[in-house]
C-alpha cells in the first residue's frame, strides 16, 4: 500500500530556510511588500503553489522568491512537487493483450 505523504506545512517550509531567510518571511502579524510579477508562496494556502503577483500589494504569510537564495527556492519547489506526485493515485496497469 502506498504511503500517503504528510501535508506540506509552514513549519516544513520554514525549516528549509536559513535564519536570515526566515527573518524575511511574512507572518500573520507582519506584512511583506510584493511587487507586480513577484513570485511567492502563500504559507496560509500552500496548496496553491507558486503564485505571481498581478499588482503591488502588502501580504501576510508569504514567502517571496526574491527573499531567498536560488538553491533554497529550488529545494522548496522540489519538495512541493514531490509531495504532490506522491499524493497522486497510481496509474492503472497497462492492458494485457
Amino acid at each position: 500500500m502506498k504511503k500517503q505523504p504528510e501535508p506540506v506545512t509552514r513549519e516544513n517550509i520554514v525549516s528549509i530556510l536559513s535564519s536570515e531567510e526566515a527573518a524575511n518571511v511574512g507572518s500573520e502579524t507582519t506584512q511583506v511588500q510584493v511587487r507586480t510579477g513577484d513570485e511567492f508562496i502563500d504559507l496560509a494556502e500552500i496548496d496553491k503553489g507558486v503564485q505571481r503577483a498581478a499588482e503591488p500589494q502588502r501580504l501576510r504569510n508569504v514567502l517571496l522568491r526574491s527573499a531567498l537564495a536560488p538553491n533554497t527556492w529550488q529545494k522548496i519547489i522540489t519538495n512541493l512537487a514531490a509531495r504532490r506526485l506522491m499524493a497522486l493515485p497510481p496509474p492503472p496497469p497497462p492492458p494485457r493483450h
